[in-house]
């Protein structure tokens, strides 16, 4: 806003008479000098338009290394990722696409073709082949277990090069979400192959200048780009120890750049100017059962907790737009994600009945009724031709009469919510919880804990419902948390086994088209919404924040937020 200062001048005239015969005198007061105006605060001028050079510096931890093939940390990848382009990108559904490479798999997704576009060339000139893709697999499997793209090859059985851009894929097994696994960059033989680690030569929107232990990295644009090339002429990536480090540094403009999520943003209440580009994450956020708890293995418990607070509501005052609302756990800006899966609304009468039935001892209905749940087509009986056997309907025969099953009253016990207390958010979700379960007649209680106490009691299985979420993979594999290996490998929480559920992960993992993976993904989706081993809330939103001098439209994505840095400017 501008401001302008508005200056009153004032003027004042004396006129003195004579008299005792003198003739009149008349005098005349100077007018009082007008003061210099002290000029408005005036408004930076906005760019015309986007304007080429200056440095842009942004966060990353001190690099053990800078392959990205080894490398562990997230956040040198970020970094690494203006280096180094990925095979594949995610587009605006989350859907991948051919990035350096176009893949096309065979119709039983058994196999692929990799095809290095022509454009894809080292920022020393020289071309990206298919020695280059062989060998950075390779190099992928004898990468440390937490490589950040280790198992991105998981699946490839074998490379064989058919000529210098072509590659033939076999794979271990076919998988309908096999493209996402191609999210991986390549690094070139004829200079990695010497041990220069520390020294990256990549085919991204910049090159490597200089890295400074301690203290910074400097890129600079690189000519050799198949993108349209950045604005930014530099990139200074400044070594921070931590998150709360980098939130300092940005409040005093010693970086320009911060990704964290939108209510740590908030959390943080800076004042200071910003520019900002949101984006839905992988943050799953949901309300978890422990199964080895007697009552929570009866469906209507669990539909009664879902139904006993006010999901839409909550999520919306909690987060108010920062969180995305999602029924499962798909990210609801992803092409897979069913937005029609059945949901248990806000009905605490109905939950009040539920729990009544428990209490009694009725025997509980044997097909969960959610709102808007899917329906099997009815297929028309054949119409029947009488026989000799069949008993006319005026003569049926007589039958016995059922026993009522005898009722035991269910003594439900006091249930234990868990959740971490350093998440504001998260806290606020389970207070509503427990005040929900108890005005339907259950007993609950809170405990906050410190995180590492919270993970703690979730891996020993001491709780009865907690309040958590998942950083979810970009892959689309749900069977860690919901399949009857997870309990075994330590990652299924809930402790949930269903036979019908390992069924439907198993089938969506071997769909071998990605029409069959979308099918078999939305029968998960929906079998979750319905049965309920979890209460789905929300995917969590993150950001982007930049200092005002950095212009250009922002649009990270879930996998990196410097997706389009290349449309940034620098402008003071």
């Amino acid at each position: 806003m501008r401001r302008f200062a508005v200056l009153l001048v004032c003027m004042c005239l004396a006129l003195v008479s004579g008299c005792g015969g003198l003739p009149e005198e008349i005098i005349t007061a100077t007018p009082t000098p007008e003061p210099t105006p002290t000029p408005a605060p005036t408004t930076p001028a906005e760019p015309d338009g986007p304007v080429e050079g200056g440095t842009l510096r942004i966060p990353m931890r001190e690099p053990v290394t800078l392959n990205p093939l080894l490398n562990e940390d997230v956040t040198v990848d970020r970094v690494l990722k203006l280096l180094f382009e990925p095979l594949t990108v995610l587009d605006s559904e989350m859907k991948p696409t051919g990035n350096i490479a176009d893949i096309n798999f065979a119709t039983d997704y058994a196999s692929a073709i990799v095809t290095i576009k022509p454009e894809a060339i080292w920022s020393d000139g020289m071309p990206v082949s298919a020695e280059d893709f062989i060998y950075s697999v390779e190099v992928l499997r004898s990468a440390p277990g937490n490589a950040i793209y280790k198992h991105s090859i998981d699946n490839i059985a074998e490379c064989e090069s058919l000529d210098g851009k072509n590659i033939r894929i076999t794979f271990v097994e076919p998988f309908g979400g096999t493209a996402y696994l191609f999210d991986f960059p390549l690094i070139p033989e004829h200079h990695y192959s010497g041990g220069n680690d520390m020294l990256p030569l990549g085919n991204g929107l910049y090159t490597f200048e200089e890295y400074e232990p301690g203290k910074s990295m400097r890129l600079l644009q690189s000519p050799y780009t198949f993108r349209q090339r950045a604005y930014i002429e530099y990139i200074d990536a400044v070594i921070l120890p931590d998150a709360e480090t980098e939130l300092h540094a940005f409040d005093q403009r010693l970086i320009d750049v911060i990704s964290l999520e939108v209510t740590e943003w908030s959390r943080h209440k800076s004042t200071k100017p910003t520019h900002y580009g949101e984006y839905t994450a992988m943050y799953y956020e949901f309300i978890g059962f422990n199964f080895k708890t007697e009552i929570i293995s009866d469906f209507r418990f669990r539909e009664a907790v879902a139904r006993c607070f006010n999901a839409d509501e909550l999520i919306s005052d909690v987060f108010l737009t920062h969180a995305a609302r999602s029924v499962s756990p798909i990210n609801p800006a992803s092409w897979l994600y069913d937005a029609d899966a059945p949901v248990y609304g806000y009905d605490t009468e109905r939950a009040k009945t539920l729990i009544e039935q428990i209490k009694s001892g009725e025997v509980a209905e044997t097909t969960p009724t959610a709102e808007e749940a899917p329906t099997e087509e009815t297929v028309p009986a054949a119409e029947e031709t009488p026989t000799e056997e069949t008993t006319p309907a005026s003569e049926e025969a007589p039958t016995e009469e059922a026993t009522p099953a005898v009722r035991v009253p269910v003594e439900i016990p006091a249930l234990r919510v868990i959740t971490n207390e350093e998440n504001e958010e998260r806290v606020k979700i389970a207070n509503a919880l427990v005040e929900g379960m108890e005005s339907v007649g259950l007993s609950a209680s809170l405990e906050t804990l410190p995180f590492d106490g919270f993970v703690e009691r979730l891996n020993a299985g001491e709780f009865d419902l907690f309040v958590g979420s998942y950083n979810l993979s970009l892959v689309p594999d749900l069977r860690f948390a919901f399949s009857g290996m997870g309990i075994y490998e330590g990652s299924n929480l809930l402790s949930y086994a269903n036979r019908d559920m390992d069924a439907l992960l198993d089938a969506a993992f071997a769909a071998s088209t990605e029409a069959a993976y979308r099918r078999s993904l939305s029968s998960v989706q929906r079998y979750i919404a319905e049965n309920l081993p979890v209460i789905s809330l929300a995917f969590r939103k993150s950001a982007v924040i930049t200092d005002t001098r950095v212009y250009g439209e922002i649009r990270p994505s879930a996998g990196n937020p410097y997706a389009n840095i290349n449309e940034w400017f620098i402008f003071e």
